[in-house]
């Protein structure tokens, strides 16, 4: 009886430390398309949409691309080829040397509707090699200090709409992508 209220008192305490992480879960602010991370009310992104189109009259071809644009010398980690949404559950994002990984300061083209003449497909693509959830990695630049974290990132498929589900950010070296 004493081993069993000793384990119980153990995992109690366990349990109820704190954790001395230094990473936050983050709510990003989207107002009018832009997104403040770290609600400093500095606009860090910027949900862009673009229409592409052939040059010929009237147009055979185009798309419509729905991208998150990093501004203020803010970043977006990049694989070529597979672009922007490539990280998974348990990946690591690091402030430096992300093996075949790059820090891009382009716009995250994300997803997107291709149309032949008059006639749109039925559903938007994501633009990732991955499944849900969807996760974009940023690297926040301000005053010389670095920050690094991701968005968990979903998708209507019949509107191309973009919602932020989570976010973390830290100051650490390497972030460990958790939900």
């Amino acid at each position: 009886m004493k081993n069993s209220m000793l384990i119980l008192l153990l995992i109690v305490i366990f349990i109820s430390c704190k954790k001395n992480d230094p990473q936050s879960v983050i709510h990003p602010a989207v107002i009018n398309d832009s997104i403040d991370v770290n609600s400093d009310h500095i606009v860090d992104f910027v949900i862009r949409q673009t229409e592409i189109h052939t040059d010929d009259v009237p147009s055979s071809a185009g798309s419509i691309i729905n991208s998150i644009d990093p501004i203020n010398g803010n970043l977006v980690l990049y694989r070529d080829p597979v672009g922007y949404l490539f990280m998974g559950l348990n990946d690591t994002i690091k402030k430096q040397d992300n093996n075949n990984k790059v820090w891009f300061e382009y716009e995250a083209d994300i997803i997107h509707i291709n149309r032949i003449y008059d006639s749109w497909d039925p559903y938007w693509t994501v633009m990732s090699e991955t499944f849900p959830p969807y996760f974009l990695a940023f690297k926040l630049i301000s005053n010389g200090q670095e920050e690094i974290g991701w968005l968990q990132l979903e998708f209507d498929l019949e509107t191309g709409a973009v919602s932020i589900i989570k976010g973390v950010i830290t100051n650490s070296d390497n972030l460990i992508i958790q939900i």
